[in-house]
């Protein structure tokens, strides 16, 4: 059934079940409404909050999560991705105050219409995938990974490749360095046994992330633009819904690694 939905999905022009899925459920909606007024939010990747109900505050991956903490413990030290490929997100806060607004805006209107709202950054405060990986490496080169033997890890410069054949050769060749240095030898049949099943794990990995990692769209939040403009300066401070306010470096750095660390993994143990 997995791989019959993929292949479904794809023969519509989806990259996978989940936006298919999601597109599907969008259009029954709009074709039973009759005349009640459907009002449909699309965020984008949804990450960490912003303000509320403090900075940083998640439950479990999101979006370019695994990635940059596989990146941390030295075990994704490339990426097939266009690191000039934009990763369009947004605060968890900021798709809940869109919302709520948009509710708020719409319930008092009543009329029977179809109103989408797309929560993004792409289109006014563009952040790539590169600037991604460059914030997250000033991240790590302040604040190691330290695993539960106490083995400190540093993180590279991440690399950027377009050919999977390129990426697999890359991953093998540092993870082959990274145990060699580790034990000062050559490797056992076992350390090669399991680095060519990290390098597989990490291949089909990245194949599950490559639509999105060389994906050239972007997505207009000018009804969200709307939205802010029909609200006072009351209701804008109290239910903050402007992305250009995001600086994505600060954000990163000093909010949403550190709240992926404390509210998803800490007290987990982490070899």
């Amino acid at each position: 059934m997995k791989d019959f939905g993929l292949e479904r999905a794809k023969l519509y022009g989806w990259q996978d079940t989940y936006s298919f899925t999601k597109a599907i459920g969008e259009m029954m909606i709009n074709n039973m409404r009759d005349e009640i007024p459907i009002l449909i939010i699309r965020p984008s990747g949804i990450t960490s909050s912003y303000k509320e109900p403090f900075p940083g505050w998640i439950q479990g991956f999101r979006i370019v999560d695994p990635l940059v903490f596989f990146y941390r413990k030295g075990d994704l030290p490339g990426l097939l991705a266009d690191p000039n490929c934009l990763v369009d997100l947004v605060p968890v806060d900021m798709v809940v105050n869109t919302t709520m607004a948009a509710m708020a805006k719409h319930g008092n209107l009543q009329n029977p219409q179809l109103n989408v709202y797309h929560v993004a950054s792409s289109s006014i405060n563009p952040v790539s995938f590169s600037q991604i990986f460059d914030y997250s490496y000033d991240f790590f080169q302040l604040f190691p990974f330290v695993n539960s033997k106490g083995d400190k890890y540093e993180v590279k410069k991440m690399r950027f490749f377009d050919k999977i054949s390129d990426f697999e050769n890359y991953i093998w060749e540092v993870l082959s360095k990274q145990h060699e240095v580790q034990d000062g030898k050559e490797l056992t049949k076992i350390q090669i046994r399991l680095i060519k099943k990290k390098v597989e794990y990490l291949k089909n990995f990245s194949k599950l992330y490559e639509p999105y990692l060389f994906y050239k769209g972007w997505f207009d939040n000018g009804n969200v633009r709307k939205l802010m403009g029909d609200m006072s300066e009351e209701e804008k401070r109290s239910f903050e819904i402007d992305v250009t306010k995001i600086n994505w470096k600060n954000y990163i750095e000093n909010t949403h690694i550190p709240g992926v660390q404390k509210y998803v993994l800490e007290g987990k143990r982490v070899n």
